[in-house]
């Protein structure tokens, strides 16, 4: 297991700072992913829920691999944030699992920056098509491991 990097707050002190405008647009793109996520959330831990920043991490138990006396809590499952000029949509499960990149659509795997932060300023019916099968892949792959439960029908 590769455990996650860090949380979505602290990429954004080397990210940048969020964004302290009001853009309407950002705000609206934010709130629309965030829906996207929201089913997840009965079975995981919200670790941050602001105007700006939305986090979504397992209670899963787990030892340090390097440090084996460590035990930490908790794996990153999604992160959403609004920065100057996106929304920046984090999705672990693609930087666990790098190759499962080439199974995203065209839409989505444009947005893509770096190993796992989708940078998205404008959603297409396709594109939310597209971060949901990713949400669900993310959550399959997740279920697999044993590191949540599975969702209430």
């Amino acid at each position: 297991m590769k455990p996650t990097k860090s949380s979505t707050i602290g990429h954004l002190k080397t990210y940048g700072t969020p964004a302290r405008n009001n853009n309407l647009g950002l705000n609206m793109v934010f709130n629309q992913i965030k829906d996207i996520l929201k089913p997840y959330e009965m079975n995981l831990n919200v670790k941050s829920d602001t105007g700006q920043q939305y986090e979504l991490w397992t209670t899963h138990v787990y030892r340090n691999k390097f440090r084996p006396y460590d035990i930490k809590t908790g794996l990153q499952f999604a992160g959403l944030a609004i920065s100057k000029n996106n929304v920046a949509l984090y999705l672990q499960y693609f930087y666990l699992q790098p190759e499962s990149k080439n199974e995203l659509g065209e839409n989505i795997k444009s947005k893509l920056k770096g190993q796992s932060c989708f940078h998205i300023t404008t959603l297409t019916e396709e594109l939310i098509m597209e971060i949901k099968e990713a949400a669900k892949k993310s959550w399959d792959y997740y279920l697999k491991q044993k590191w949540v439960t599975p969702l209430d029908a």
